[in-house]
């Protein structure tokens, strides 16, 4: 694992997902007026109860642990019942801790403003860490990670087992909520937010990568691949070697160019090469130019260009000419 390519990956991957959730600000601000809502709805006479059952249990567990009994049975009834008490006691101590943290803790609600601006920071600090981390921003950079990911990305081999063949695919799961609500208030959500799964490719990105999705985009719609390379204003072995890299990170495999070409529908508004300067060529051949001469004007084969002359109609009143001896008789 290239440690350093790591985090610059999954530092842009988080900003990224900051800077594009449209509902995180709105999601933080309910988030802050459940938790001031729970705090005034904390009834006393609740939390008395509570104390109370934890004492009755505490009570049975120390009368349990002193008369845990002579024979084996006896010491195997207690252990059983030892272990429930506990568990009793354990969910007990539980919701006393919750309803003392809504008690103490003083719930603000955050403006739109304020939430936008720990955006802004959170965003301008991971961004800044992709590029490069300091001794001084790395304990920050490191809890936010922390936080975002709960401490925890899964690592998957990807690729062959090859040298420069394969690579580490990490996937962890998001809490943007958590992390916005701590920095902007030192709060935690009443509730666990929308949990997303993302994945990050750990690999050097190729500098033709953008390149290669607008391809596979036009692919996707049917264009030729010519059609592809003379939009781009590159060439069609640039286009297929495109192609091949998009239909291979999408795991896809790329359909037989011949066998897609026949099936695409011809483009009614692209006509033949023959076709397009018949009418030059005509022109040219009433002025008695020879063949080669016309050819070199239109830059093209002389066999297409002969081609193209016939494909033109002769005027009123004028036959078709054997072009040879045409040629000899001008000569």
């Amino acid at each position: 694992m290239n440690r350093e390519l790591a985090l610059k990956l999954t530092c842009e991957k988080i900003a990224e997902l900051i800077d594009g959730d449209g509902d995180l600000v709105e999601r933080a601000i309910r988030s802050c007026q459940e938790a001031l809502a729970a705090a005034q709805q904390v009834d006393p006479v609740v939390l008395r109860w509570h104390r109370a059952e934890e004492e009755r249990l505490r009570r049975r567990i120390e009368f349990t642990v002193r008369n845990l009994g002579d024979t084996p049975d006896d010491e195997q009834l207690a252990t059983g019942l030892l272990t429930d008490l506990r568990r009793q006691r354990s969910v007990v101590l539980a919701e006393i801790a919750r309803i003392e943290a809504a008690q103490s803790n003083e719930v603000t609600i955050p403006t739109e403003s304020e939430i936008r601006a720990a955006m802004q920071d959170l965003h301008q600090i991971l961004t800044k860490a992709a590029v490069g981390v300091t001794d001084e921003d790395a304990p920050l950079v490191r809890s936010i990670i922390k936080m975002v990911t709960r401490g925890r990305i899964d690592l998957f081999q990807q690729g062959e087992r090859l040298a420069k063949r394969g690579w580490l695919q990490g996937r962890f799961r998001v809490n943007l909520l958590r992390l916005v609500l701590d920095r902007c208030t030192g709060q935690h959500p009443t509730h666990e937010d929308e949990v997303i799964e993302i994945t990050v490719d750990y690999r050097q990105p190729v500098s033709f990568a953008a390149e290669a999705d607008k391809v596979w985009a036009l692919y996707n719609q049917e264009k030729r691949q010519c059609d592809i390379a003379k939009q781009l204003g590159c060439s069609r072995s640039q286009v297929t070697k495109l192609l091949k890299y998009a239909a291979e990170q999408r795991g896809e495999v790329l359909e037989d160019g011949r066998k897609r070409r026949h099936r695409l529908p011809a483009d009614p508004n692209a006509k033949p090469l023959y076709q397009r300067i018949a009418g030059e060529a005509k022109r040219l051949l009433d002025e008695q130019l020879l063949m080669y001469e016309i050819a070199t004007r239109l830059q093209c084969d002389i066999k297409m260009c002969q081609t193209d002359s016939r494909y033109a109609p002769p005027g009123r009143g004028q036959t078709s000419t054997d072009l040879r001896f045409r040629d000899r008789a001008t000569t």
